[in-house]
This record gives structure tokens, C-alpha cells and sequence, in this order.
């Protein structure tokens, strides 16, 4: 994995989400930021920790486990997408939903920007 690929798809992220992004980190099953754009450490340690505990509970409860994203729709126009590489990184995707909405996030700019992630992580 290639630190330019990576930076590539945070731009590619400003890119598609445009005005609507907040921020946006891409980082290791440890939680620990690789790259990003107004980078939130924290964010991405306890979003590390969310996406686990959701794959736990779905195991134990005999559910499927997640596919390539969730998203979290926040209190004041605010969401979280959370793209998962289906290995060891995940990705998060702070919006503003005023400027770029759910539908916006998960079937226009998501989809592309989770492709370049995906390649970029291999």
C-alpha cells in the first residue's frame, strides 16, 4: 500500500463530495490515521471501535455481517460514512447533508470514491 494512493482517494473524496465535506481519514485496524483531510484522530478511533462492535453484535446475533459501508445520520445535518475495504482499513466520510445528501453520499459520490479506496488498500 502506497501513501500517494491513498492521498489520491482523499482527494478524489473533496472531489465528489465537494462543499459537503467535512473531513475525511482513512486508517488501519488500529484505529490510527494513515491520511486525511482535516484529520479527527479521535473520530476515526471510536468509529474503529463502532465498526467492531457492530460486526460482534451482528455474529452473535446469527445476522449477516456489514457490506462495504454503513453511514450514521447525525443531529444537525450532519452524517458519517464509513466505508469498510473488506481487509484491515476503513474510511470515514464526515458530511454536511445540507450541501450533499444521504442519497447524494451513497449513490453518487461514495460509490467511486469506495472503488479508488478499495484498489488503493490492496
Amino acid at each position: 500500500m502506497e501513501l500517494a494512493k491513498l492521498n489520491a482517494v482523499i482527494e478524489l473524496a473533496k472531489e465528489n463530495f465537494g462543499d459537503g465535506l467535512v473531513s475525511t481519514d482513512i486508517w488501519g485496524k488500529d484505529g490510527q490515521v494513515l491520511v486525511g483531510h482535516q484529520v479527527n484522530e479521535a473520530a476515526a478511533a471510536m468509529l474503529n471501535q463502532v465498526t467492531g462492535s457492530i460486526r460482534n453484535s451482528l455474529e452473535t446475533s446469527n445476522y449477516p455481517q456489514l457490506r462495504w459501508y454503513y453511514f450514521l445520520e447525525l443531529k444537525d445535518n450532519k452524517g458519517v460514512f464509513v466505508m469498510l475495504s473488506g481487509g484491515d482499513y476503513q474510511m470515514g466520510i464526515a458530511i454536511d447533508m445540507v450541501k450533499c445528501p444521504m442519497g447524494m453520499a451513497v449513490s453518487v459520490a461514495g460509490p467511486a470514491v469506495y472503488k479508488a479506496f478499495v484498489e488503493a488498500v490492496k
